[in-house]
C-alpha cells in the first residue's frame, strides 16, 4: 500500500469512525481491510491506488445494487454500502464464502481501449 493510500485509509477511518480489525487482501488495484464500528458491525473497506479502477469497480457494485442481485450462482456478492470519490474507497458489506470480491478490472457498456478489434466471423463464432 502506497502513502497516500496510508493516508486515504486513515482519513477515511477517521470520519466513518471505523477501525480496522485485519488486512484481508491485496492486489494490483488496491488493498482490502476488514472494519468495525463496534462489536457486532463489520464490513470490508477497499482503498484503490488508482481512480480509473476505483469508478469501474464502483459503477459495477452500483449496477448490481440496481438489479438487486446479492448471488451470482453460489456465490455471494457483497453490497455496496459507501463510496468516497475523493479517498477511492469502496466499503462494502462482509460476505460468508465463497464471495465475488474484485470488480475494478470488469468494464461495463464498453470494452476497454486494449481490447483487439475481432471480425463477425470471430464474434458469430462466440455467439454460438
Amino acid at each position: 500500500m502506497n502513502s497516500d493510500q496510508e493516508v486515504n485509509l486513515a482519513s477515511y477511518l477517521q470520519i466513518s469512525t471505523l477501525e480496522v480489525v485485519r488486512k484481508i487482501g491485496f492486489g494490483i488495484h488496491g488493498s482490502v481491510f476488514e472494519v468495525s464500528s463496534g462489536p457486532m458491525s463489520t464490513s470490508v473497506v477497499k482503498v484503490f491506488e488508482d481512480d480509473s479502477a476505483f469508478a469501474r469497480e464502483k459503477a459495477v457494485y452500483l449496477r448490481l445494487q440496481d438489479k438487486n442481485i446479492s448471488k451470482i450462482n453460489e456465490f455471494s456478492v457483497p453490497e455496496l454500502l459507501n463510496a468516497d470519490d475523493e479517498l477511492l474507497i469502496l466499503q462494502i458489506s462482509l460476505v460468508p464464502r465463497p464471495f465475488v470480491l474484485g470488480f475494478a478490472s470488469a468494464y461495463l457498456d464498453e470494452l476497454p481501449a486494449w481490447f483487439p478489434p475481432f471480425s463477425r466471423e470471430w464474434w458469430a463464432d462466440k455467439e454460438n
